[in-house]
């Protein structure tokens, strides 16, 4: 299996160190649900709010002076320094945008988990379909005939999340959704252009 080495939080002492953890979608999503969960209830990150979502809070940043980042917290309203799930969009390389010669679109890998005793309450598709709605707004914001894509990579095995991102897909908004199918993993895109 592989596995990757990142500097990482530890959520008992506080402290950064090299953490190594399967490099795969599930350990990812849950990481990064612990780590932000962690950082946002001890205040060690500052985060941005949006009016039309009230129990979303949003980070925008870039770790190691790398790719940007946006991470989307969803918030316990019943207590509010409890996540509940977290969305994480990271740029990826960019890819020729359809039918424009010379023009490269922006593509974001997407993923997302949804701390155990609140699933099963479509947390998920609220957390997806506002960040879907909020990066595409946000990436071509001012900006004219640009092109953004979310992509999903999602395990075949893991229901839930396929059922998630096949009802995103079917969100009436103005994405043009295609899947694709590896032996292990489910490809899901969202695309938009301004």
């Amino acid at each position: 299996m592989n596995e990757i080495t990142m500097p990482m939080r530890n959520t008992k002492t506080g402290e950064i160190e090299n953490t190594t953890i399967s490099h795969d979608n599930s350990t990812i999503a849950s990481e990064a649900l612990e780590q932000f969960s962690y950082s946002y209830k001890k205040k060690l990150i500052e985060v941005e709010k949006n009016p039309r979502y009230k129990n979303i809070v949003f980070l925008y940043d870039n770790p190691m002076g790398k790719e940007q980042r946006y991470t989307f917290g969803l918030v316990d309203p019943k207590s509010k320094r409890k996540i509940m799930a977290v969305a994480v969009c990271v740029m990826d390389k960019p890819y020729p945008a359809q039918g424009c010669e010379n023009d490269m679109g922006l593509q974001f890998d997407l993923g997302y988990a949804v701390k155990e005793k609140y699933r099963g309450k479509g947390l998920s598709h609220t957390l997806l379909k506002h960040v879907s709605q909020y990066m595409f707004e946000l990436i071509t914001m001012g900006k004219n005939n640009r092109e953004i894509r979310l992509e999903m990579k999602v395990d075949v095995n893991n229901v839930a999340s396929n059922s998630s991102a096949k009802k995103l897909s079917n969100i009436d908004d103005p994405y043009i959704e295609q899947a694709e199918q590896s032996d292990c993993v489910n490809f899901y895109y969202w695309q938009k252009r301004s």
